[in-house]
């Protein structure tokens, strides 16, 4: 009998073992596994040149088609949209706020100067809100995605590994007056050269009024200005 009973508290401090060791278990892959679904956003350059294709959801339609030069560490950056149902011929305008300018072209035949000064806005902002949601395939690119929400309205981010690092893919809003998705096409990192800031060859720039840049954060969409 004290032999049986001797067997009988071993087996049971061998199952209290067990249970245990499984309740460790659990409890280290649930961080592990928390880790994963609150990967942060890869931190993505300041100073690039895009290009970026807006189009209205669900429709599908073209809203702008823009090239960008974004440089917050020299305060300047370059907006040319090129093509769009607002935009009968190329506007261009150029940030030069390291020098206190402002410039907008039309048609590359007029130019306007403002004497302005400001200061470029971190354009890949995200809030403390941004959440890991998982991998999806974006333009036949293998992307990690993200949710997060700024004034009430839910947007999503996506991007991928490419050659250089982590870069850009696509922000949707997901809720909203407007729905739309913006593609990031020749992502390129790097402080773009000053000749990026040139205003046409031959074209004398008169005083203008003053005005504001359209495009200088993340999700200051096109459709969100002309809705």
């Amino acid at each position: 009998l004290t032999w049986v009973a001797s067997v009988q508290q071993t087996m049971k401090a061998l199952l209290l073992a067990a249970v245990m060791l499984a309740a460790t278990a659990q409890m280290v892959a649930m961080p592990l596994a928390n880790k994963v679904f609150n990967k942060p956003v890869p931190t993505l350059p300041e100073e690039f040149t895009a290009h970026l294709h807006e189009v209205a959801d669900p429709s599908g339609e073209l809203v702008v088609h823009m090239v960008m030069a974004h440089d917050l560490t020299n305060n300047r950056g370059r907006s040319d949209f090129l093509d769009g149902p607002s935009f009968p011929f190329p506007v261009t305008q150029i940030i030069r706020w390291d020098i206190d300018e402002f410039f907008v072209v039309f048609n590359n035949t007029k130019c306007q100067e403002t004497k302005q000064t400001g200061k470029m806005n971190v354009f890949f902002d995200f809030p403390d809100n941004v959440t890991y949601i998982g991998e999806q395939t974006i333009l036949g690119r293998a992307c990690d995605c993200w949710s997060y929400t700024d004034l009430g309205d839910e947007y999503h981010f996506c991007g991928a590994n490419a050659t250089h690092g982590f870069e850009p893919v696509r922000v949707a809003a997901i809720t909203g007056a407007h729905l739309w998705h913006t593609d990031y096409s020749n992502f390129t990192p790097g402080v773009p050269p000053l000749s990026t800031y040139d205003t046409p060859a031959g074209v004398k720039c008169e005083p203008g009024e003053s005005a504001i840049p359209l495009y200088n954060t993340l999700h200051t969409m096109w459709s969100n200005i002309v809705g």
